[in-house]
């Protein structure tokens, strides 16, 4: 009724598809429509594991759509692995995510590029599938494009000042260039590499050192809000 975007998981175990058939005698693509999910500015469907191929297109078309890959949980809950490469071949919008602590402990979306690009490869027994190119751009572009944000996820004339800036001075760099940065970024690199970040062209993280807020202040109100949580349970 406001016309806001939406997020919500969909698809995410095999259990899904027999509660849309046997339940509520819909497939996938009519509970879409039916729920007007479909016609919201912007969806972003966590997930989307058991999406079927003939599926896909529906997805393709829907350019409000994005489907956002979790890979990192996917294996640990058992639930399989999601038909990006096929979903990227069609032309479905796909973004890059962690889902939450409870089934992905690192919330690290480098790790979630590297095993993107592993996992399907992998499966498929394609070296080609879904290449570090492909997974940078579900990290950056294709994330703030989900979400509705514009003009953000790339380094552009005109476009949001948003960066990271990696350091590239340690060993598993050597050999990078312009030519094959791609791939050492997701199959060498890793998060703690990054060595500063910028939103807005303010200062997130500088020189490894987060900005905002001193650690040891987060650490403290983590822990408290833990023994909160703990103490609210008993």
């Amino acid at each position: 009724r406001k016309n806001l975007p939406l997020q919500t998981h969909f698809l995410e175990a095999e259990w899904e598809r027999g509660y849309l058939s046997d339940t509520l005698k819909m497939t996938p693509v009519e509970y879409l429509e039916k729920t007007g999910l479909a016609a919201v500015p912007r969806l972003v469907l966590a997930h989307g594991v058991q999406f079927r191929e003939d599926e896909l297109d529906y997805l393709a078309a829907h350019d409000n759509i994005t489907v956002a890959h979790c890979p990192a949980s996917n294996l640990k809950l058992g639930s399989g692995v999601a038909p990006v490469p096929e979903m990227l071949k069609r032309g479905v919008h796909v973004a890059l995510g962690t889902d939450g602590a409870a089934s992905n402990n690192r919330l690290d979306l480098w790790d979630e590029m590297r095993l993107a690009s592993l996992i399907h490869k992998g499966v498929g027994h394609d070296p080609l599938a879904v290449s570090s190119r492909q997974l940078i751009d579900c990290a950056t572009y294709q994330g703030a494009r989900a979400f509705g944000y514009e003009r953000v996820g790339r380094l552009a004339e005109g476009w949001a000042a948003d960066l990271t800036a990696v350091d590239l001075t340690a060993l598993h760099y050597l050999g990078a260039d312009e030519e094959n940065m791609s791939s050492y970024v997701v199959y060498a690199g890793g998060s703690g590499d990054v060595k500063h970040v910028l939103c807005g062209g303010g200062w997130i993280v500088r020189d490894r050192a987060f900005v905002p807020r001193p650690e040891r202040e987060i650490r403290a109100a983590s822990s408290a809000q833990r023994a909160w949580l703990l103490a609210a349970k008993s």
